[in-house]
């Protein structure tokens, strides 16, 4: 972000971005909010997709609608809509995580297998490559990005509202379809559960010990800087679908340049933001410095899109990222407890994996959830 914030301050005469550093994760949201309520927050910020409607609901956001409802058709419509909560927008749309897989195509050249466009190939193959390499066939990622973009692919709505009440469904029967098909993956060994982003990880990926990852776009310089043995072998699909004939995808991470309440320079803002989003100046700096996948229409007009990459044995990536990203459903909605939800589902994961079923750990999760926000002042009329 400070090669982007030079760039946009060389450029503009009349604008000036001064960039604050802030620690990561959970901690970077409550100094935030801090700050915000004592008069003295940013001006804008980039916060995560998820973290929108607490925020929202926290009074920290600044309603920005009115600055940036005319450049709705520039992004694409999921990512727009978690920029934004109950009608009012927040800021743009920075970047979108469409899930994508990417696998090793030397193993599964090994094993003889094709690249599965459905999870039952997915599963069937997976005993293939078993059998032939001993490679598990990918990862159940413990973090709640990942369960909960699986069970959105699958059709499930965890949260939605009605009026100013809201409804919750984490224990329905797409999220228990999804969490319990990669519970029988990795009970049977054919996946590895593991919580991602750590040395014994990439090593696992780099000596050939799984064959797929499956996550946001952004994976792949997860992937490129971790993985060296491997470099060349790899390469980049759509994830697979539940049904072909209607695919759908889910996103995992991207986030909103969003303008704090009681920012000082709202038009400012909105103008750092705009091309911090959608200048192609920008897009080349982020992707030179960062995994991030523009939330533009035209997010992969890059030319390094279109240019073969040696990593991924020389394919270019550009047009399985622009499908993935335009087959994001973007009827998902974030609840407003999502901190809290996200570090129960990866407590509770390992026990869910030994008891053989996401089942109960579902429904645990859906009444503790149901419980938080009722506690926290939030109606809730169903779940």
């Amino acid at each position: 972000m400070n090669v982007l914030v030079d760039a946009f301050n060389q450029t503009h005469k009349d604008v000036t971005v001064k960039l604050g550093a802030v620690p990561g994760g959970q901690a970077a949201y409550e100094k935030i909010q801090t700050a915000v309520k004592a008069g003295v927050g940013p001006d804008v910020a980039m916060v995560e997709y998820q973290e929108i409607p607490t925020l929202a609901a926290a009074g920290v956001l600044q309603d920005v609608t009115s600055l940036t409802s005319k450049y709705k058709a520039e992004f694409q419509p999921a990512a727009w809509k978690e920029a934004g909560f109950l009608g009012k927008q927040y800021g743009l749309p920075h970047d979108l995580g469409p899930m994508v897989m990417y696998y090793n195509n030397s193993l599964f050249q090994k094993a003889g297998i094709p690249v599965p466009t459905t999870w039952a190939e997915f599963q069937s193959e997976a005993a293939t490559l078993k059998q032939k390499t001993g490679a598990a066939m990918g990862s159940y990622l413990n973090y709640g990005l990942f369960l909960e973009a699986i069970s959105a692919q699958a059709g499930a709505h965890w949260f939605g509202t009605a009026g100013n009440s809201w409804q919750v469904a984490i224990n329905d029967a797409s999220s228990k379809k999804a969490l319990n098909y990669w519970t029988d993956l990795t009970t049977s060994g054919e996946a590895i559960m593991d919580k991602g982003f750590n040395a014994g990880y990439w090593s696992d990926l780099d000596s050939g010990k799984i064959a797929t990852y499956i996550t946001g776009a952004w994976g792949y310089r997860g992937l490129e800087g971790n993985l060296k043995a491997t470099s060349g072998d790899w390469k980049v699909a759509l994830v697979p679908q539940w049904d072909a004939s209607h695919p759908v995808n889910a996103s995992i991470g991207g986030s909103v340049t969003a303008v704090m309440k009681g920012a000082k320079y709202p038009d400012a803002a909105i103008e750092f933001a705009k091309w911090l989003t959608t200048d192609p100046a920008a897009f080349k700096l982020a992707y030179q410095n960062s995994g991030f996948y523009p939330a533009t229409v035209n997010g992969a007009s890059l030319p390094e899109y279109s240019t073969p990459d040696p990593f991924l044995g020389g394919q270019k990536v550009g047009a399985v990222y622009a499908k993935a990203a335009s087959q994001v459903d973007s009827s998902w909605q974030w609840g407003p407890v999502m901190t809290s939800l996200n570090l129960q589902l990866q407590d509770a994961l390992p026990k869910s994996l030994q008891a053989g079923s996401a089942n109960s750990m579902l429904d645990t999760i859906q009444n503790q959830t149901v419980s938080d926000m009722k506690a926290a002042g939030f109606g809730v009329t169903k779940g």
